[in-house]
């Protein structure tokens, strides 16, 4: 039998092997998880936290009264998608800017564009545009740790002026078409390409000042998420074992007896912290997909439920077709509205970081959350050249899209305050009065402000939520323009890279992987465009 790889979350691909001996999955494809040979209990969580629970006069860990109405917070967190690619268009909260506020129109939005573009001398900007498809390219937009800074500094050699928050050279995240990204960054869908989503933020409280926890790709978010820190990591990789040194929200629910489990579709996203697979009981808590949809219907859902997509197909990372992770979500959170404890349910509904598409909104600063130094790791193509003081986790990451769904959230609200991914963990210390991790969770806002448990439910039925159904069955394929090709092609395809590069075999998504910049001003050959590739090209160079 050959090597079987998986790709987890945007890592490098890693063997069934790898994920084994990182304590990550038993028998994945089975949907069943067993312990690993050898575990043992780890030290308890929260031996020395960062500031005192919420309530310090009632005990630690157990539910606090004023959220009795709330028994089960589920938690879906998609990858890859900025607020202004996703809600931008959407015409709540603080979006793109678009002429008399018409978002029908195309947004004003711009970036300045790459210099050595063979059409700079005509297109000095890049105008925010509508994608003309649901298919993402591969590998592009980047979210990387130096692209990311870029974005923000609008260069990747900042010097002494960028500091600060007064004056600089730069407008702030005016890089994205000079990163890595390049001009696809500037890019953004609308209500025709994730129906459900737009249904969501039409009715239910959004977010618009939710950050990423930090300038990084997705392990080092979805560890804040977490833990309050990423411990120095600003890439995907599990090979950092070790555990904060207050543990895990994950370990301190399981030792105050708060029940909670990570629904996965290929594998489970709290193994980002990979320490956690020594305990002999945290395996316990791993369920397939499948499980989620019966709990809800059954009712017997956790306290705490996090629910992952299958991370190849429909979490929203390019180059997946961006309606299969709509999709799942409709089948997730429909889920838990039909579901029998719907009354008694809260979800939140965000993104682990931008992916390195367009925003507007600057990031602001936040709490370092401990001594760790940012450890980077270079990516292929990721140009930075700023020293260490120009960078690190004492500023957030991109907006993202965030979603409260439940039968006491607020109609039509929208919040600017600022939250990043340890606002999820402070969700979780509000109603079950657990101390704080790091400083930046004792410093971090809280969500509960987005639902009125004071107030009769104001979306007590599926009905009465305005939710979108389906648009497409999820794991299928579909069609996306027969000039563009399928998500699932039945044929192997070929593609020639712009570059005049040799072909590509693959099914699909090679196609789809080209270079933005036109090297060594090279005039792009006819040949190595792919009709994907042109579609794109025109909506960005359309003026």
């Amino acid at each position: 039998m050959g090597r079987r790889t998986t790709t987890w979350m945007g890592s490098v691909a890693m063997t069934r092997r790898q994920l084994l001996a990182a304590g990550a999955v038993g028998a994945a494809s089975a949907m069943v998880v067993t312990r690993p040979a050898g575990a043992a209990s780890l030290p308890f969580a929260l031996t020395s936290p960062a500031g005192p629970a919420p309530h310090p006069r009632l005990k630690v860990g157990k539910p606090v009264a004023a959220y009795d109405r709330i028994e089960h917070i589920i938690i879906v967190m998609m990858e890859n998608h900025s607020f202004d690619n996703i809600l931008g268009s959407c015409g709540r909260g603080d979006g793109l800017t678009f002429a008399g506020g018409d978002t029908s129109t195309r947004a004003l939005n711009t970036n300045p564009n790459r210099p050595d573009d063979l059409n700079y001398a005509t297109n000095k900007t890049i105008r925010a545009f509508e994608m003309p498809t649901t298919v993402q390219m591969a590998e592009k937009p980047s979210q990387a740790w130096g692209a990311s800074w870029t974005q923000f500094y609008g260069t990747d050699s900042p010097t002494s002026e960028y500091l600060g928050d007064g004056s600089y050279p730069a407008e702030r995240n005016s890089g994205f078409v000079l990163s890595d990204s390049g001009p696809v960054g500037m890019g953004y869908y609308t209500e025709e390409h994730v129906p459900f989503i737009r249904s969501m933020a039409r009715n239910f409280p959004i977010a618009d000042r939710w950050f990423g926890s930090c300038m990084a790709q997705t392990y080092p978010n979805r560890r804040f998420m977490m833990a309050g820190t990423s411990l120095g990591q600003t890439w995907n990789d599990l090979s950092m074992s070790d555990l904060p040194r207050n543990g895990t929200i994950l370990q301190a629910m399981s030792e105050h007896n708060i029940s909670w489990k990570n629904y996965f579709g290929s594998l489970p996203s709290t193994l980002i912290w990979p320490g956690q697979g020594r305990d002999v009981s945290f395996f316990d808590h791993l369920r397939g997909i499948e499980n989620y949809f019966i709990d809800a219907k059954n009712g017997t859902l956790p306290s705490v439920s996090i629910v992952d997509p299958n991370f190849d197909q429909a979490s929203g990372e390019n180059a997946e077709d961006v309606q299969h992770h709509d999709a799942f979500l409709q089948k997730v959170v429909t889920a838990a509205v039909k579901g029998k404890h719907w009354d008694r349910t809260l979800l939140v509904f965000t993104y682990d970081e931008h992916g390195g598409y367009y925003d507007h909104v600057p990031p602001p600063t936040a709490p370092v959350p401990d001594a760790s130094v940012p450890q980077v790791v270079v990516k292929p193509g990721d140009v930075w050249a700023g020293g260490s003081e120009y960078v690190g986790f004492g500023r957030l990451g991109f907006r993202v899209p965030a979603i409260v769904v439940s039968p006491y959230a607020k109609p039509g609200y929208v919040t600017s305050t600022v939250f990043d991914h340890t606002a999820v963990m402070k969700l979780i210390q509000k109603k079950w009065n657990l101390p704080s991790f790091t400083p930046r969770d004792a410093a971090s806002n809280d969500p509960w402000e987005m639902v009125d448990l004071e107030a009769p439910p104001a979306f007590p039925t599926f009905r009465s939520t305005g939710l979108a159904g389906p648009t497409i069955e999820f794991g299928g394929s579909r069609p996306v323009s027969p000039a563009i090709g399928s998500y699932r092609p039945t044929h192997e395809e070929t593609a020639v890279y712009p570059d005049g590069g040799p072909k590509v075999p693959g099914f699909g998504i090679p196609r789809r992987k080209q270079y933005y910049e036109k090297k060594n001003g090279t005039p792009l050959p006819a040949k190595g465009e792919t009709p994907f590739y042109t579609a794109l090209r025109q909506a960005w160079e359309q003026s």
